[in-house]
């Protein structure tokens, strides 16, 4: 699969980029965290094999979504790399805490489902 996207995500720069490619010496100077974006995704992929079908696909998606959402809330709040401040203001914390009532919800709701297949 990464194959498939690595080549279709190349094929659509080198049709529609009219910007030049990045130089080695862009790579090299490229901030220390660049290449985690990358590997964090490859990570999601494998975390997504491996526990998709344990928790449910609904249920880690919604978990996907809950740890993006805290993680741009923190960098927002801190500006962290490169990005503007912007306050972890109340109104972002309750939707954080919200999406996490509403995966405690998914889950708790798979697992009463669960019980009930069980025992019929």
């Amino acid at each position: 699969s990464y194959a498939v996207a690595l080549t279709g995500f190349l094929i659509f720069l080198a049709l529609s980029s009219k910007t030049p490619w990045p130089t080695l010496d862009d790579v090299r100077n490229m901030p220390w965290w660049a290449p985690f974006g990358g590997l964090l995704g490859g990570a999601a992929v494998m975390g997504m094999i491996a526990v998709a079908r344990y928790v449910g696909v609904a249920t880690f998606s919604a978990l996907v979504i809950i740890g993006e959402m805290v993680v741009a809330v923190i960098m927002d709040n801190f500006g962290l790399m490169g990005f503007e401040e912007r306050s972890a203001s109340l109104p972002r914390l309750v939707a954080c805490g919200l999406i996490t009532l509403a995966i405690y919800l998914m889950v708790d709701d798979s697992e009463a489902g669960a019980r009930t297949a069980s025992v019929t």
